[in-house]
This record gives structure tokens, sequence and C-alpha cells, in this order.
């Protein structure tokens, strides 16, 4: 529920089902709701409209944001402190009235929206983290991660080694053609890249193939066809993917991250990987308790990978992972991905950095507005004039055939 609150999309490309999570949601809520409708009603004794204004409902939709929406232990808070709860009581047999309280919420909730927007349950538990990550480190402040650090081995798919296939892939947006009957396959075992100029339409393929933009033509993993399936049941199938603006849950932790990641594995009804293992293959293992938001760049990227990797996928998609990176960072990712791919899973990348393509990848797509325009090994694609022509232009094209450069 978490993660549906803070990305939709990364929740579903998690494998999570976002709109069973809403209505199951919805309905605890309806329950709780009637429940205390029902006790509340039989206080009264008989209901009537009077009970319930307009200041009364603000008064407790301001003490739940007061407490904390972002946890459980907010909400109960909020039972005890709303009105006519404990808290209101208590105001009463010490003051003799219960008059202030609406004053008291007003002047918490405006304090409140200024320092503490999660509410204050959410600062207590996020100062008992801290507290506890400076214990286990000695003391000192938490700051971000600068660096990679060591990786253990890669984790094996759980599921049998699967090839991604689409024949004829075609997104249109009105008369804009953004993908142009796109037809390839990425085989286990290997590292597909894709690239192109911007706007060529990376993402938008892998937005379709993934299932978050409609799209025509045949997507299939092995001989089972996805057409038509939503993006939680196509990574159940085995099929993740990584996102351009990483969309991590930043106010949860790593570990709590990856572990979304693990609704994919169990919608194939598999035991998903060990999540220990998984952040100890991308050097995550140091900095698990950490929140998201303090990592360095490099770090949210392998976090965004090792939530794609828990649920044992056989085909991965990687959207410009290396964004970000220095030239040293970009080759460790790439000995990742690497042995990621050695493992036996098919990994397809996007990415501009083309010194990590060309040294990585063992076939190289080509597109330019939306058409395939050239496939092939890194030094067929790196030769090819269309190519250069495409990121170049033609006169640079010229040049940089000539010279072999890349």
């Amino acid at each position: 529920m978490l993660a549906v609150r803070a990305n939709e999309r990364a929740a579903a490309a998690a494998g999570v089902s976002v709109v069973r999570v809403k209505v199951m949601a919805f309905a605890i809520g309806s329950f709780i709701a009637g429940l205390g409708g029902a006790m509340y009603g039989y206080r009264l004794g008989s209901v009537t409209f009077d009970s319930f204004t307009a200041l009364l409902g603000l008064g407790l939709l301001a003490t739940v944001y007061i407490t904390g929406i972002t946890s459980v232990a907010g909400g109960v808070l909020a039972g005890f402190a709303a009105d006519g709860g404990l808290f209101g009581k208590i105001l009463d047999s010490w003051i003799g009235s219960a008059d202030y309280f609406q004053i008291i919420v007003g002047v918490g909730l405006i304090l409140t929206v200024i320092f503490y927007p999660e509410g204050w349950v959410g600062v207590m538990v996020d100062q008992w983290k801290a507290l506890t990550r400076r214990q286990s480190r000695g003391a000192g402040t938490v700051g971000a991660v600068e660096s990679f650090g060591v990786v253990g081995e890669v984790v094996a798919p759980v599921a049998p080694a699967t090839p991604l296939r689409f024949d004829g892939l075609t997104v249109r947006y009105g008369g804009v053609v953004a993908v142009d009957d796109v037809s390839f396959s990425v085989e286990p075992g290997t590292v597909v890249g894709l690239i192109g100029p911007n706007g060529a339409g990376k993402t938008t393929l892998i937005d379709a193939v993934t299932g978050f933009t409609p799209y025509e033509g045949t997507v299939a993993m092995g001989d089972d066809p996805l057409d038509g399936a939503p993006p939680h049941l196509r990574t159940h199938s085995g099929l993740t993917r990584t996102f351009q603006a990483i969309d991590l849950y930043d106010d949860l932790s790593v570990r709590e991250n990856v572990i979304v990641g693990q609704a994919a594995a169990r919608g194939r009804n598999v035991d998903p990987p060990d999540l220990d293992r998984v952040l100890a293959s991308v050097g995550l293992e140091e900095v698990a308790e950490r929140q998201a938001s303090e990592l360095s760049q490099g770090q949210r990227q392998l976090v965004s990978i090792a939530r794609a990797l828990v649920g044992g996928p056989t085909v991965l998609l990687l959207d410009e992972p290396a964004a970000g990176l220095d030239s040293t960072e970009s080759a460790w990712l790439g000995e990742r991905i690497r042995a990621i791919a050695d493992s036996g899973v098919a990994v397809l990348l996007v990415d501009h950095d083309m010194h990590l393509v060309l040294t990585l990848c063992d076939q190289i797509q080509v597109l330019d507005f939306g058409r395939l325009i050239a496939t092939g090994t890194p030094d067929e694609v790196r030769r090819d004039p269309v190519v250069a022509a495409a990121y170049l232009g033609e006169t640079h094209a010229d040049v940089e055939c000539m010279g072999g450069g890349a």
C-alpha cells in the first residue's frame, strides 16, 4: 500500500496489482469507518445529522494529518487524539472544558504542515531509524553514499530462461507514430542494446512492451503472448523493467523498496530470491536500512535494479541505468549487468553512454524517429554510416566513418 501511495507506475512494474490494492484499502477503511459509526451510534442512542457537523469532520481529518498519515501508528494515535477520544477526555478533566480542543488542533495542523509534513509519528520513526543506524555504525551523521560497495554473486532467475519477442510493434499518439513496426527479440543470456537520438522512441517501446502504453503488434515471452495483459501480470510472467527517472519510494528504506519487487515472484507462485543475497549482489548490503532519499545517484540506480532482480525475472529491461554516473561507476554497472545476463536473464539495455553500450552489448538495435534503422554487433553498428548520420548528421557522419571512430 505504501508503494502504491508513493508511485503507482513503479508499484505496477514491480508486480503489484494497483487496482486490487486500492480496492482492498477502500474495503479496510470502509470496515473501520462502519465499525466506528456503529459504536458511535450506540453511544449516542439516536443518530441525527446534528451529530456530524462539517467542523467535526475537518477536525478528524486534521487530527489524522497531525499524527501522521504515512504509518499505521499514526492512524491508531489519531483515534486517541480525535475529538471525543481519550485526549479530549483528559483535556476536559484537566481544565474543566474541552472547548479549546479545536483551537489546539488548528494550531497543531499549522505547525505540522510547516515543520513536519509527514506527521509527528513519521518524524519520531525517522529519528529512531537514524539513531539506530548511527549506533550500528558508530557516532556521526548519516550522509549520502558516494561509492559502490563490495558485490556478491548474482542471484539466478527463479523461472526457466525465456526470450522476449515482439513483432510489428507500433505506438501511435493521434497522428504521431512514436514506434513504427519494430520487430526483434532478446534471447536469454544476452544483452541487447537499444540506442537512438533523443525522441527516437526507446522509452516508448519499453512502455509498450511492459503494458504502460497501448500498441499494435505482438509481444510474447517465448510462445506466450502478453497482448492485453496489464503491467503487473506481465511482471508476473518474468518481464521486469526499471525507469529512466528511477522512481524509488523515497520515504522507505532500501530494504523496503526492494521488498516490493518480491510481488513479481509471488505472482508466479514461486519463492522469491533471498533478499539479502540480491542486495549483496549489487553492493547494497551495507546501506539496506538507509532511506532511499539518502543515497547517491549511482546507489539509487542499483536499488532500482535490485527491486527488479528480487522478483526473479527472466527478462530485464533497463531504461538508462547509467544516467548520472561517472565513467568508473558506469564501468562497474556494466560488470553487474553482464553478470546478470550470464546468470540466464535476457537484458534489453537503453542508454546514451555509448562506451557502455558498445563494450557490453552482444547485439545493438538502433531507432530513429520510431523506425529500426540498423541492427548488428557493436562493431557493425559502430561502422554503419546510417547510424552515424542519425547521431551526428550527414557531414560529421562521413568524417566519423572514414576515421573509424565511435
